[in-house]
């Protein structure tokens, strides 16, 4: 439990130290955090544990990373949902159409959206659901065990499926397996690729394999990871998609060189995004 502003600011600074998206703390220190440390309102926003009022705050920011962020979470409230489907920019709504737990309503209105991206990809996962109804479910006596077990580490496919059908369970993300079971869940399931590239265990050989998907919405999720290959970060930095280029140039660990490399993108908002984040690194560093 992080007790100070200054405790969450030191683990922050440690590039080794993910420890920071997991440390649980009160709403007065998340928002002492917040003014005192304004420069490391990302590292709230990527928070796992922060409490519904901190994610309503930080979803009316005035920058566009802090709320795209914010979208990608799955407890949002209907409220913020609604808000930022509608945000005015494109990245933002398309995090929303690609968020596990946008309402149903919300997606159909978002394949209607004048971005070509996040029509395209409200109605891919409208697909996707689909497809995902037309299967047989387990009966709900083994479903609701499926939910209420813990389970260290995944032992086969349709274990990791049953725990992302869970409604509320959220487990998925934490999984453990090893690499074979991954392999294993995408050649079974290739509905659930984006469950498996939002998980936070995934070994390098998968993310490998995931940065490569023919799929946009999985590239933009690995293109976040912090632990991404040199390779990865060269091929996803290049990407055809804006909305992957975009989310690299955002990645904490992104490498300098390619920080530079992105300002001068095509795109707009993939300049605009690099060039913030320089803007925002020590001299020394820039």
């Amino acid at each position: 439990m992080i007790k100070n502003a200054i405790e969450f600011k030191e683990l922050c600074d440690i590039d080794s130290d993910t420890t920071f998206a997991y440390q649980q703390a009160s709403e007065e220190i998340w928002l002492e955090i917040l003014k005192t440390y304004p420069e490391i309102t990302m590292a709230v926003a990527s928070n796992k544990t922060i409490p519904d009022s901190i994610i309503e705050l930080l979803s009316t920011s005035s920058d566009i990373e802090i709320r795209w962020t914010i979208a990608t979470k799955r407890k949002l409230n209907r409220m913020t949902f609604d808000r930022l489907s509608v945000d005015n920019d494109a990245l933002v709504r398309h995090s929303i159409a690609c968020n596990p737990k946008v309402p149903r309503d919300i997606l159909f209105q978002l394949t209607q959206d004048p971005d070509e991206k996040v029509a395209y990809s409200a109605n891919r996962k409208l697909e996707k659901l689909q497809h995902a109804n037309k299967e047989t479910k387990q009966p709900h006596i083994e479903k609701t065990y499926m939910n209420t077990k813990k389970i260290n580490m995944i032992t086969n496919a349709i274990e990791f499926k049953e725990i992302c059908e869970g409604g509320s369970n959220t487990n998925f993300a934490h999984q453990q397996a090893p690499e074979e079971i991954w392999l294993e869940i995408l050649n079974r399931y290739p509905e659930l690729d984006t469950a498996v590239a939002s998980n936070k265990t995934i070994p390098d050989s998968i993310i490998e394999l995931l940065s490569i998907s023919d799929d946009v919405n999985v590239r933009w999720r690995i293109a976040l990871k912090r632990r991404l290959s040199r390779s990865a970060f060269d091929r996803l930095a290049i990407d055809k998609d804006a909305s992957v280029r975009q989310r690299i140039a955002c990645n904490p660990k992104v490498p300098i060189d390619i920080l530079r490399q992105l300002t001068q993108d095509d795109d707009e908002m993939v300049a605009d995004s690099a060039k913030k984040k320089l803007a925002k690194l020590p001299s020394s560093e820039a």
